[in-house]
């Protein structure tokens, strides 16, 4: 018993190695990630403030809701320094998972644009952290989940927050920015989309036979059934003469 337990123990150690190292080299990729956007999107005219958001926990090892956030203090980007009291608030404390859109990018792993800080309740991050005037200067909000392709089970890994200035110059610059992103992601094992197959969903009109189609709805279409009818009623009338014929030959 003594020696399965110590079997046990020794697996959970070596576990918890080998997870800090994954952590650290993902740091590490995550940092020249950022290197790669600051080098092709000019921040300083395009984007107010970028950082990451990392799981405290494996996403699924607890639900979104009570999975805990922080923003990595050691991987941002800063374009515009009025942004540096949001991004000082960011990392003082750590966000659950239903406190902000990081958590739930975290939980969907899909790309999220937010066109509008306006549409976001001001109790949820990054309104909450916003003054009104530094709220003013952001025009999108750029959300991109991350996933480590050497360990696609897990899911989501990180959460790339970047607010875009409403006066930036690059006038495709939310698009530009994920094709950017995509790519210095790519180059480093790391991807913005779950690298494993998704299950098919089945539609829900399949298996219903069509609508028909409301003759009114179409002048080409009411010529169309009309064509058909008289065709119809053509190759019928011959027929009917014949038996009339046929009937008569026969009549005694």
């Amino acid at each position: 018993m003594e020696q399965f337990q110590s079997h046990v123990a020794q697996a959970q150690v070596q576990a918890q190695v080998l997870e800090f190292r994954a952590q650290q080299l993902l740091r590490v990729k995550l940092q020249q990630a950022v290197v790669a956007l600051a080098s092709k999107l000019e921040p300083t005219q395009n984007i107010g403030v970028l950082q990451v958001w990392r799981p405290r926990a494996a996403p699924p090892s607890i639900s979104w809701q009570e999975q805990q956030l922080y923003a990595d203090p050691e991987l941002f980007l800063m374009g515009d320094a009025c942004f540096a009291p949001f991004r000082m608030l960011s990392c003082q404390s750590w966000q659950f998972g239903h406190q902000g859109m990081p958590g739930r990018v975290l939980r969907s792993g899909c790309v999220q644009v937010v066109q509008n800080l306006r549409i976001i309740p001001d109790v949820l991050h990054p309104r909450s952290r916003l003054s009104e005037a530094v709220a003013d200067e952001v025009g999108e909000v750029v959300y991109v989940p991350v996933f480590d392709t050497t360990r696609p089970h897990i899911g989501p890994v990180a959460v790339l927050e970047a607010l875009l200035l409403a006066r930036a110059t690059d006038s495709m610059l939310v698009a530009n920015f994920i094709s950017v992103a995509g790519s210095a992601l790519a180059a480093l094992q790391l991807s913005l989309s779950n690298p494993l197959p998704q299950p098919v969903r089945r539609s829900r009109l399949e298996g219903r036979k069509p609508r028909p189609v409301h003759p009114d709805s179409s002048p080409d279409l009411q010529e169309t059934l009309a064509a058909a009818a008289a065709a119809a009623a053509g190759a019928q009338t011959p027929a009917a003469g014949n038996v009339a014929t046929e009937q008569q030959h026969s009549a005694p």
